[in-house]
């Protein structure tokens, strides 16, 4: 399916309001990250008791879907309790999903983040599902780093894990987790070093 346009956003975000169903192929088309950017512009406050609702029943790749439509509302104090209390309970898969969410608070304690990058570090099989939202292998260094330059500080650091063993070029993340490390972002520069231990280390040569 292609990329839908503003005024087909508006309509199906219409349509969800009204209760519709995605089928299983809208759900893979729409769960983009450039489809899902779109139709996020046309999320309110007023949409907080649908979504809520969605998020809380929803699993599996409907969840994810409703996880992502949510971000507009991620921190409103409702939305971040119903994350936090799911995040307790949830499978390691749905976990991987609600974390974006949960890092869009830009309040988020310092001991969560390291929770939750200990989470992606032990669940790594799990994590790497979630990649193709940001694009291909061929794409996703160059949405990353577009990314990490709008997103929150403190949200910068999920997107250098989305680069080992699924970027194609291996040797550009090496280069930007070494320029990472020395980062005056302390945790980010935490992250860099235990990403290029871990994927990168013991005399280890990253793909070209």
């Amino acid at each position: 399916m292609p990329r839908v346009s503003m005024d087909e956003g508006r309509a199906l975000v219409a349509r969800l309001r009204g209760g519709y169903e995605p089928t299983d192929a809208e759900l893979s088309a729409w769960t983009v990250a450039d489809t899902i950017d779109i139709l996020r512009g046309d999320i309110t406050e007023a949409d907080l008791t649908w979504i809520a609702a969605r998020i809380a029943d929803e699993r599996g790749a409907r969840g994810a879907f409703f996880l992502a439509l949510s971000k507009p509302l991620a921190t409103k104090p409702e939305i971040k309790s119903l994350l936090a209390s799911r995040f307790e309970t949830a499978d390691a898969r749905l976990r991987t999903e609600l974390l974006w969410r949960l890092l869009d608070d830009p309040g988020l304690p310092d001991e969560t983040h390291r929770r939750l990058f200990e989470f992606v570090m032990s669940e790594w099989d799990a994590f790497k599902v979630s990649l193709p939202y940001l694009g291909a292998p061929s794409q996703i260094l160059e949405a990353a780093l577009r990314r990490i330059a709008e997103c929150p500080g403190g949200k910068r650091w999920i997107y250098l894990c989305c680069l080992p063993e699924y970027a194609a070029d291996q040797q550009a993340v090496t280069g930007l987790l070494a320029l990472a490390c020395t980062s005056d972002d302390g945790f980010l520069a935490h992250v860099a070093r235990v990403l290029m231990e871990r994927f990168y280390g013991s005399g280890r040569q990253p793909k070209a």
